[in-house]
């Protein structure tokens, strides 16, 4: 489950160097592979999610935006499997499994 934002100084700072890791990292959209991919928080900060990646998927402009539009359960619906496949395959964990 993606961590909440901390207000721990240390645990704040280790998780933006974990978020401009996967950022550095993860430059592809998790659904289309198209490059040059923003980073968007499954759970938003304003709902307590953190910057850990756990809480992160990369997603191009075109996605980034649809996920706005729609919100996050309906774009659960279409993408979410997908997503996680990627996860998966670049090691890292699934997401939205615990949000029904």
């Amino acid at each position: 489950m993606p961590s909440t934002i901390s207000q721990n100084p240390a645990e704040k700072e280790k998780c933006q160097k974990d978020f401009q890791k996967f950022k550095a990292h993860f430059t592809e959209c998790m659904i289309c592979a198209r490059e040059g991919a923003d980073v968007h928080h499954w759970i938003t900060r304003g709902a307590g999610g953190g910057d850990d990646p756990d809480n992160l998927v990369s997603l191009c402009r075109e996605h980034h935006n649809l996920v706005h539009q729609l919100g996050r359960e309906t774009f659960s619906v279409l993408y979410l499997n997908t997503i996680n496949t990627y996860r998966i395959y670049n090691g890292l964990e699934r997401i939205g499994d615990d949000e029904e």
